[in-house]
């Protein structure tokens, strides 16, 4: 099997997509198996750009309203990957991904 690895500044999944993703800065480790968890499986979620949101009308609920997958405060991408469960992580903390495997 070819997996082949994607820098998110040049690829983006589809929007909702579940992906393998690397997260670099995370020194996350297990206290029974001492390794490293930066890999973790996350689902793509698109959000708005600082620029898309000034284009929006001004009766638009979302120039207002700010979710984790928008362009604002430490994300500096409109965009974030979600984990399973309660973990979500900013579109600059992903360094690289790739697709799930087909089974």
């Amino acid at each position: 099997m070819n997996t082949v690895m994607h820098d998110p500044e040049d690829k983006l999944p589809s929007n909702y997509q579940y992906v393998l993703v690397y997260l670099p800065n995370k020194p996350w480790t297990d206290n029974h198996t001492k390794i490293d968890h930066k890999w973790k499986v996350a689902q793509f979620i698109r959000g708005l750009t600082q620029k898309e949101r000034e284009l929006l009308p001004d009766d638009d609920r979302r120039k207002i309203t700010y979710c984790a997958e928008d362009e604002h405060g430490n994300n500096t991408k409109g965009y974030c990957w979600e984990e399973f469960g309660t973990d979500t992580y900013s579109g600059s903390a992903v360094s690289m991904w790739t697709e799930l495997p087909k089974i």
